[in-house]
Protein backbone atom coordinates (compact mmCIF):
# COMPACT_ATOMS: atom_id res chain seq x y z
CA UNK A 1 0.00 0.00 0.00
CA UNK A 2 1.30 3.42 -0.92
CA UNK A 3 0.28 6.58 0.90
CA UNK A 4 -0.06 9.71 -1.17
CA UNK A 5 -0.09 13.05 0.65
CA UNK A 6 -2.02 15.60 -1.35
CA UNK A 7 -1.34 19.11 -0.02
CA UNK A 8 -2.14 20.57 -3.46
CA UNK A 9 -5.83 19.77 -2.97
CA UNK A 10 -8.37 21.98 -1.19
CA UNK A 11 -8.45 19.71 1.86
CA UNK A 12 -5.22 18.00 2.86
CA UNK A 13 -5.82 14.23 3.01
CA UNK A 14 -3.77 11.08 3.03
CA UNK A 15 -4.68 8.83 0.12
CA UNK A 16 -3.89 5.13 0.05
CA UNK A 17 -3.21 3.38 -3.22
CA UNK A 18 -3.61 -0.35 -2.80
CA UNK A 19 -2.73 -2.86 -5.52
CA UNK A 20 -5.66 -5.29 -5.60
CA UNK A 21 -4.25 -7.36 -8.47
CA UNK A 22 -1.84 -7.07 -11.35
CA UNK A 23 -3.77 -4.28 -13.06
CA UNK A 24 -6.29 -3.24 -10.38
CA UNK A 25 -5.75 -0.56 -7.81
CA UNK A 26 -7.95 0.90 -5.09
CA UNK A 27 -7.59 4.52 -3.96
CA UNK A 28 -8.96 5.34 -0.51
CA UNK A 29 -8.95 8.15 2.01
CA UNK A 30 -10.47 8.80 5.43
CA UNK A 31 -12.05 12.14 6.21
CA UNK A 32 -14.92 13.63 8.16
CA UNK A 33 -15.66 15.98 5.25
CA UNK A 34 -17.43 13.53 2.91
CA UNK A 35 -18.09 15.88 -0.03
CA UNK A 36 -14.56 17.24 0.05
CA UNK A 37 -13.13 13.72 0.35
CA UNK A 38 -15.00 12.56 -2.76
CA UNK A 39 -14.00 15.69 -4.68
CA UNK A 40 -10.35 15.15 -3.71
CA UNK A 41 -10.49 11.47 -4.70
CA UNK A 42 -11.80 12.52 -8.11
CA UNK A 43 -8.91 14.99 -8.46
CA UNK A 44 -6.37 12.32 -7.48
CA UNK A 45 -7.88 9.87 -9.98
CA UNK A 46 -7.66 12.49 -12.74
CA UNK A 47 -3.99 13.12 -11.93
CA UNK A 48 -3.34 9.36 -12.04
CA UNK A 49 -5.25 9.14 -15.36
CA UNK A 50 -3.16 11.96 -16.85
CA UNK A 51 0.09 10.17 -15.94
CA UNK A 52 -1.15 6.86 -17.35
CA UNK A 53 -2.43 8.42 -20.60
CA UNK A 54 0.84 10.34 -21.00
CA UNK A 55 2.56 6.92 -20.97
CA UNK A 56 0.16 5.70 -23.67
CA UNK A 57 -1.85 3.62 -21.22
CA UNK A 58 -5.49 3.72 -20.24
CA UNK A 59 -7.39 3.88 -16.99
CA UNK A 60 -10.78 2.27 -16.49
CA UNK A 61 -12.80 3.22 -13.42
CA UNK A 62 -14.66 0.20 -12.04
CA UNK A 63 -16.34 2.10 -9.20
CA UNK A 64 -16.72 5.86 -8.78
CA UNK A 65 -15.62 7.36 -5.43
CA UNK A 66 -18.28 7.06 -2.76
CA UNK A 67 -18.76 7.24 0.99
CA UNK A 68 -18.60 3.81 2.58
CA UNK A 69 -19.46 2.36 5.96
CA UNK A 70 -17.26 0.05 8.01
CA UNK A 71 -19.24 -2.86 6.55
CA UNK A 72 -18.50 -1.66 3.01
CA UNK A 73 -14.82 -1.36 3.94
CA UNK A 74 -14.78 -4.93 5.27
CA UNK A 75 -16.45 -6.12 2.05
CA UNK A 76 -13.82 -4.26 -0.01
CA UNK A 77 -10.98 -5.85 1.95
CA UNK A 78 -12.57 -9.29 1.45
CA UNK A 79 -12.84 -8.63 -2.31
CA UNK A 80 -9.19 -7.54 -2.50
CA UNK A 81 -8.12 -10.68 -0.64
CA UNK A 82 -10.23 -12.88 -2.96
CA UNK A 83 -8.69 -11.24 -6.05
CA UNK A 84 -5.19 -11.71 -4.63
CA UNK A 85 -5.90 -15.38 -3.97
CA UNK A 86 -7.29 -15.85 -7.50
CA UNK A 87 -4.12 -14.31 -8.94
CA UNK A 88 -1.73 -16.50 -6.96
CA UNK A 89 0.13 -19.01 -9.07
CA UNK A 90 -1.08 -22.57 -8.86
CA UNK A 91 0.64 -25.78 -9.90
CA UNK A 92 0.63 -26.03 -13.66
CA UNK A 93 0.63 -22.26 -14.31
CA UNK A 94 4.35 -22.12 -15.05
CA UNK A 95 5.56 -23.01 -18.55
CA UNK A 96 6.77 -26.56 -18.77
CA UNK A 97 10.49 -27.23 -19.17
CA UNK A 98 11.41 -28.43 -22.64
Amino acid sequence: MTNLHAPYLDFSCIFSLCRASLCRYVVTTNTLEQDIGIENLNQVIERIRARIVASEGRLEIKMEPKVVSQRDEADLQAMIKRIEEENEEVDGDAPEDA
